[in-house]
């Protein structure tokens, strides 16, 4: 394009020449000779001149709008550029907005969640440290009491050299309670306090017997006997119990003597498992009154009018007695009961022997261990409910059944 517009230009300046080298050249005709050439060089230098300015204008020209041109398109392309970057740049800018908004609601629910987990973590905290503290109390409390098993107190025996010996201990114990032997101690002493003044009450003696059998011997003599004479002396003997225990025993002193009179709760009292057991009272309960028509005894033969039945519960239970004599603890075997109001009992065999259930059956044809237990439809549902529940017995109330037996036929 440059090129185009120079040549252009030397047309232009050759065509303005021209003129000039004629007008130039008519006056040489009237001039002298010698003034000819140095006119024509002045003339043809003020037109290199005047060539130069022009061929510079007119680039200078073409540069600032080549310039010019070139700054409009990249103001164009820069501006749309900014303005997509500044679109971007806000849609970025709220999606930030957003989730500072949404972390910052996280973090506080995170704050209140761990606050709250300290303290619910200090409460628990606490409550461990409580239930371990209990649970250690209870550990050394139970292993002090069963330390204490085969020790016995005396007490109002008098204060003397050698009256706390193991020696005159024994011989005090086979005199007082007339025992066929002195009984084997493994020591005795007074109690830890001070030394009492004269006329003050003596301190108690502290026995323990090397034999556990030997201290429930002496101990139930001494209850027999309740007020022991020795020597002119009134002396007394109890078990010798921690003072946690010696408390609790306390408490129940006034529900002992409320309970002292009856006998039926006395003896469930005394024995937890009674009340589970198969009593006559309970299984005979509903049993027809008279000799059944398969029997072919006379009835002189019996001493009461259901001895027929009375003797074939016997021999059941017998039965299975033997049969779960020789199996370990829990094993249970489920039999066809022998009242009139259940056609099924379970026998449990516990360390304390073995233990009769009366499966009941209601109205509905249901069967229950106890009014205050489930009803279930069949038996062997029964079995499955109490394979991983307590039986709800008191007494046996950590017992499941865990090991069935067959029956033998």
């Amino acid at each position: 394009m440059m090129s185009g517009k120079t040549s252009k230009t030397r047309s232009t300046t050759q065509s303005q020449l021209r003129p000039g080298a004629t007008v130039a050249a008519s006056p040489s005709r009237d001039s002298p000779p010698c003034e000819g050439p140095i006119v024509s060089q002045a003339a043809s230098k003020a037109d290199i001149d005047s060539l130069k300015s022009e061929l510079l204008c007119s680039l200078r020209s073409e540069i600032i709008e080549v310039f010019k041109s070139e700054l409009r398109a990249l103001e164009r392309t820069l501006g749309n550029d900014l303005l997509t970057i500044k679109s971007e740049l806000q849609a970025v800018k709220a999606q930030l907005s957003s989730d500072k908004a949404a972390n910052e609601a996280a973090v506080r629910e995170l704050k209140g969640t761990v606050a709250e987990m300290e303290r619910s973590l200090s409460v628990c905290t606490d409550d461990i440290a409580v239930m371990q503290r209990d649970k250690l109390e209870t550990k050394c409390e139970d292993l002090e009491t069963r330390s204490w098993h085969n020790n016995v107190r005396i007490i109002c025996v008098p204060e003397g050299p050698n009256s706390s010996t193991t020696a005159n201990v024994a011989v005090l114990l086979k005199e007082a309670l007339s025992l066929e032997k002195e009984p084997l101690l493994d020591r005795s002493h007074r109690t830890l306090q001070p030394v009492p003044k004269p006329g003050e009450r003596p301190r108690a003696i502290v026995a323990r017997f090397h034999y556990h059998s030997e201290c429930l011997d002496v101990l139930r003599h001494a209850k027999e006997l309740q007020r022991i004479q020795f020597k002119g002396l009134n002396i007394s003997i109890f078990p010798d119990h921690t003072v946690k225990t010696a408390k609790a025993r306390a408490a129940f002193n006034e529900v002992r003597r409320q309970l002292r009179g009856i006998e039926e709760e006395n003896e469930k009292a005394l024995d937890p498992y009674r009340s589970t057991t198969c009593q006559f009272k309970k299984v005979l309960e509903g049993i027809p009154q008279t000799r059944p028509k398969s029997d072919p005894r006379p009835p002189a033969e019996y001493e009461l009018p259901w001895e027929w039945k009375k003797e074939q519960i016997v021999r059941v239970l017998s039965e299975a007695e033997a049969q779960l004599h020789n199996c370990k603890e829990a094993s249970f075997l489920v039999r066809a009961g022998e009242s009139a109001t259940s056609k099924y009992s379970i026998a449990l065999k516990s360390s304390q022997g073995c233990v009769h259930i009366i499966v009941a059956q209601t109205k509905e044809c249901g069967y229950t261990l106890d009014q205050s237990s489930c009803v279930f439809s069949s038996i062997p549902e029964v079995v499955h409910n109490y394979c991983t529940q307590r039986l709800p017995f008191t007494g046996a109330e950590h017992m499941t059944l865990q090991h069935p037996v067959p029956r033998t036929h």
